[in-house]
Formats: C-alpha cells, structure tokens, sequence
C-alpha cells in the first residue's frame, strides 16, 4: 500500500486476478457438480435399466431350460416310456400300486433294489444324458445340467442321468407342485444325487391329448446361471452385482462372497425388495461410500412364473464403472487442474505484476533523484531497450533527462556569464566612485581653501592690507 492509502499496481492486479477467479471458480464448481448430478441421475438409470436387462437374460435363460425340457418330454422316448410306466402301475389298484411304489423306494434308498441299473441304463436315461449332459458339456464347457430325472405319472422313478436318493418322487413339493400348476423352478438346494448346489427346474410333460404323463426335474447349474453376470460385469466394469434368491440369500456376486450368506439386513436387498419400483435407482451411504444401485425382481418369462429372486447391481461413486467411473475421475482431474492453474496463475500474475510494477518502482526513485537535482543517474540499458509502455516512459525520462541537463548546463553558463558581467559591473562602479570620492576630495580642499581666501580678504579689507600682495597671492 502506497504512503497515501491507494494500493500499488502489482496489488491491483493481484486483486483483479483474485476477483475474477471468485466470479469464475463459483461458475465452474456450480457446472461441475450439476454436470455430476445429470451423470449421476443418467447412470443410475442405465443402472436400473441394466439390472432389468440381467434379470431378463437370466429368466430367459430359465425359460429356455424349461423349453428344452419340454421337448425332450415330447419325444417319442419319453413319451412312449412314460406312457409304459404309467401302463404297469394302472394294471394294479390303488393300494397295491402304492405299497409297491413304496416298497421299492425302501430297497432303493439302501441300495438293494434289483431293477436299479436297468432303470439307468435304459434307452431313455440314456437320451437323457446324451440331450442334457453330454450336449451342453461340450458347447458350454462346463456341465448345465448336473441332473435329470423323470417319474411318472404315479411318482415312480422311471429314469435319471444318475442314481436318485428315492425312487418315489410324488410326495415331493416340486412333483406336486409342477403336476398342478406345469412348471416348478424352486430356491436353490444342496443336491445330494448330484452333490451340487442346484437350481431345481420341475416341468410337467403330456401326451397329445393332454393327459398328464409325469415330471421332469432338472437340476441346473448355478455356474451356467451366473455366468451371464460375470461376463457383464467384466465387461463393463460394474463395481458390483449380486443376486440373491428367493430367501434373499446370496447366489452369485462379482467380487468375493459367501455362498447363500443372508442378506436379508442388506440395505440393498431391503430398497429393492421394499418398493423400489422397476427402471428406478436409489443411493446409499454406508461406511463413507456412497453407492448408486438398482435392482430387478424376477417376474415370469412365458411359462416361467418368476422365482421372486432379486438382482442388484451396484456402482460406488468413488470406485464406480463406466461413464460414472469417468465423470468422477474427470470431476477431480478438473477441480486438480483448477487448483494448478489458479496457483500457476497467481506466479504468472505476480511475476507480471512485478514486471510492471518494478520498473516502475525504478522510474519512480529516479524522478525523485531528479528532482533533488541529481541528473546525472540515467535509467537503466534493460529499461530504455524495453519495447513496452514501460520502455516508451523510461525512453521519455531519458529525454526529459538530458533536456533538463541541457538546460541547467546553459542556465549555469548563463549565471556565470551573468557574474562575470556583475563582477566588472562591479569593479567599473567601484572605480567611479573611487574617482568621484578623489574628486569629491578635490572639490572640498578647493572650497576650503576658498573660504579660506574668502576669510583672508575680508580680513584684509577690514585690516586696509595691500591688495596688490593680496590679488598675487591669489
């Protein structure tokens, strides 16, 4: 600050700097968090949209199971062993068939049934293993189904890719429950026959004219199930996906998980199951991470009825994927690259300022020498080679300078000439009254001596003297 209370121009133009970043930083931070809100609300529906799309895939893929399922049933194999199955059984009456049934299941269940391997090993157990097993084997490479098994009409076993724990299969839910309503998929269950987790998959099989035969069940691979997932969350960088089954407990999920964990107490599993509406996205703070999630409940696919199975998909803000990923790591590299260049910009404005306001400084000390008198201090060869303002104005103290040298040179000539002439102005006055005081001197001894001789006459009249002696001595 100047003596006068004004500020100096390198202080102007760091404020000037500093106002306009406080008008523009505001401006950029306001556009930067809403470009960050439209991505958000963009990603949280691409979110919800993409958890819909999964789910879909994953019921398509159920639905497709049950359809291969249905035209295996409708083969001729099936159909004509099935339908030989169910001949045996109607010879006999109710009571009889049911104590047979169930003595057979009995020697089944400790391995003492004499018919068992030719209950396996008979063309249709062996279609099966071939359409279920073998095929999808080998396109896949991985096993899709891990078993299958039919009983017929009457709950008894009449083939199976692999020795069954019963034989009697019609005092089970999904037999039950397929010859009421077609098709059963169930919650995920631990397979003793397959020893695997299995989801089981019960589809009702008719002849052509629709008289009920009996039940497939399939117990389909939760490898091939999820697969789908990982392949979508790979490849586009999902944070997290997970799916949890009808109990809510944790089928499948992209990063490291216990299998069948309850998650009933997620906040995740309770928005999706407690209202969140399909295509919608919520956000959750938990831990200091806020995520962005949306999930999808399994509805039905044709004959499919649904599995009520939920699918979440899930994207942290500060870990997210994709275009949310991206936004945010823009976000920081923006407010980063602001902070850079508000400090670069603050060197850059000071070193302009001090190129300004420095030479000025200079000029200014040398206008107060010069005007103490000291002209002989001339600006600086970096100053008066400079091609800016600043060089213009020293270049101009240069001029006015060597004017104002020039000038008091001459005046201090004149003034010595001016002395000069003063001097023998002087002396010439000190001579003509040097001459007039001798003069004077002459004229004051003349009139004495004549009032001298004045004095002597009249005393020579008054005395009669001669005046011959007298006008002599004049």
């Amino acid at each position: 600050m100047s003596t006068k209370g004004g500020f100096r121009i390198g202080t102007k133009l760091m404020l000037a700097y500093a106002l306009a970043i406080l008008v523009i930083v505001p401006v950029f931070v306001f556009l930067v968090f809403s470009a960050r809100t439209v991505i958000r609300k963009s990603v949280g529906i691409s979110t919800a949209e993409l958890a819909t799309e999964i789910m879909a895939l994953i019921e398509s893929d159920i639905a497709g199971r049950i359809d291969s399922i249905h035209i295996n049933g409708r083969g001729s194999v099936a159909q004509d062993a099935l339908r030989a199955s169910n001949t045996t059984w109607e010879a006999l009456s109710a009571e009889e068939r049911d104590a047979q049934i169930q003595g057979i299941d009995q020697r089944w269940r400790v391995g003492q049934y004499e018919g068992d391997q030719a209950l396996l090993q008979n063309e249709f157990s062996e279609e099966l293993q071939e359409n279920f097993i073998n095929f999808y084997t080998e396109t896949f490479g991985f096993r899709v189904f891990e078993e299958v098994l039919v009983a017929d009409a009457y709950g008894a076993l009449v083939s199976a890719t692999q020795r069954t724990s019963d034989y009697k299969q019609n005092d089970e839910a999904w037999w039950q429950t397929a010859r009421e309503n077609g098709v059963h998929v169930g919650d995920i269950e631990y397979d003793d026959s397959a020893d695997a987790f299995i989801l089981p998959i019960s589809v009702a099989v008719y002849d052509r004219d629709d008289q009920f035969l009996g039940v497939y069940k399939a117990g389909v691979s939760i490898e091939e199930l999820v697969q789908e997932i990982a392949l979508i969350s790979r490849d586009l960088n999902i944070s997290r996906i997970q799916l949890l089954d009808g109990l809510d407990r944790l089928v499948y999920s992209t990063e490291a998980y216990t299998f069948l964990d309850d998650q009933s107490a997620s906040p995740f599993a309770q928005g999706v199951r407690g209202g969140l509406a399909e295509r919608e996205y919520s956000v959750v703070t938990r831990d200091g991470v806020t995520t962005v999630f949306a999930g999808a409940v399994s509805s039905g696919f044709r004959l499919f009825r649904g599995t009520n199975w939920a699918l979440i998909v899930q994207n942290d803000i500060s870990t997210s994927g994709g275009a949310f990923r991206d936004s945010v790591i823009a976000e920081r590299w923006a407010i980063g690259l602001t902070i850079i260049l508000f400090s670069f910009g603050l060197v850059l404005m000071y070193m302009a300022s001090q190129a300004i306001s420095h030479p000025l400084s200079r000029l200014t000390a040398l206008i107060s020498r010069y005007g103490e008198g000291d002209l002989d201090v001339r600006p600086s060869e970096a100053l008066l080679r400079r091609s800016d303002e600043v060089g213009d104005l020293a270049r101009s103290f240069e001029r006015m300078r060597s004017s104002l040298q020039e000038l008091t040179a001459t005046l201090e000539q004149k003034v010595v000439e001016r002395t000069r002439e003063m001097e023998a102005s002087k002396q010439e006055v000190e001579r003509r009254v040097s001459e007039l005081d001798r003069l004077n001197a002459l004229m004051v001894g003349r009139e004495l001596r004549m009032i001298e001789l004045k004095d002597r006459l009249t005393g020579a009249r008054e005395s009669g003297g001669d005046d011959e002696a007298d006008n002599t001595d004049v």
